[in-house]
């Protein structure tokens, strides 16, 4: 290991998140997730759409295009980002191994699919640019999915428009209504899921301003400005955001007008769970070890 590689290493050891002995994923779900996922199950035509997508093995084949196109971490070559990931598991309570992967894209994110076989994917973006803080919030994040069970219902996500458009509605047994009502709910839930996933993410980092610091950039502060981004100016203009109210036009609206990463909303959420003390009634609440 070269003389930089063991500062690193070093540094990261001195990284000072505990690990949170008895945490269960119930504690830190979001209730907006909650209920949305209660929905989701409710909705008809999703029980079908869950066994299409098993018969026809699609998770293989998700799982076999993202393994043709991206690098697999270890200790032989990444070992910074193994000590990363195996401190999200331990803080998170995790025991699942995990293989982490890297691809290249021009965002700042994660990605968890696999159930039986889960996988984590992070763009290369983020481990140039991020800090070691920053990238343990987005590992974090993923850990945080997988602990929750979202990957089925996400991967269905990914893959609904394409599996709406290979099979027909009537050889999936769903009317174009239900698939209209189904893809709403599944939308809905999983904008929902990613509130329970940011806070798995500052549950392993622990950095409230590290997490911060990345809804900014990926917010739009510009790059070349990311060594002065001005915390407190960004939690006013949280604060200040007013998302509206939570009705199902609004909520048509908003999926109407397309994906993107939400992060002044979700910024808002976890700075709201942070200013009530349930974030730190948590970390209270259970055993805390140093490690």
């Amino acid at each position: 290991m070269d003389l930089l590689r063991i500062h690193e290493f070093q540094y990261l050891q001195c990284m000072d998140p505990k690990i949170l002995s008895g945490l269960v994923p119930s504690m830190y779900c979001h209730p907006l997730e909650v209920k949305a996922l209660e929905n989701l199950r409710k909705t008809k035509g999703l029980p079908i759409l869950v066994n299409k997508f098993h018969e026809i093995g699609l998770e293989q084949n998700m799982q076999l295009q993202y393994q043709s196109n991206c690098i697999l971490v270890n200790s032989r070559n990444f070992n910074h980002l193994v000590y990363l990931l195996e401190k999200a598991k331990d803080i998170l309570q995790v025991d699942q191994d995990i293989q982490l992967c890297l691809q290249r894209t021009d965002k700042l994110e994660g990605l968890s699919i696999g159930i039986e076989k889960p996988m984590i994917i992070l763009s290369t973006q983020a481990v140039d640019l991020l800090s070691h803080q920053e990238i343990l919030f987005l590992l974090g994040r993923e850990v945080g999915h997988l602990a929750h069970q979202h990957t089925l219902y996400k991967e269905i996500g990914l893959i609904f428009p394409d599996l709406m458009e290979a099979f027909s509605v009537v050889t999936l047994g769903i009317s174009s209504l239900v698939s209209a009502g189904l893809k709403y709910a599944l939308y809905n839930w999983d904008r929902m899921s990613e509130l329970t996933a940011d806070r798995g993410g500052l549950l392993a980092c622990q950095d409230p301003d590290a997490a911060f610091s990345l809804f900014a950039k990926l917010a739009g502060w510009p790059e070349r400005q990311w060594s002065s981004i001005n915390l407190e100016e960004f939690k006013r203009q949280i604060k200040s955001f007013n998302a509206g109210s939570q009705k199902t036009f609004d909520k048509v609206i908003s999926y109407m007008l397309g994906s993107n990463s939400w992060s002044i909303a979700r910024a808002k959420e976890l700075l709201g769970w942070i200013d009530d003390g349930h974030y730190q009634a948590l970390l209270a609440s259970i055993s805390i070890a140093s490690k």
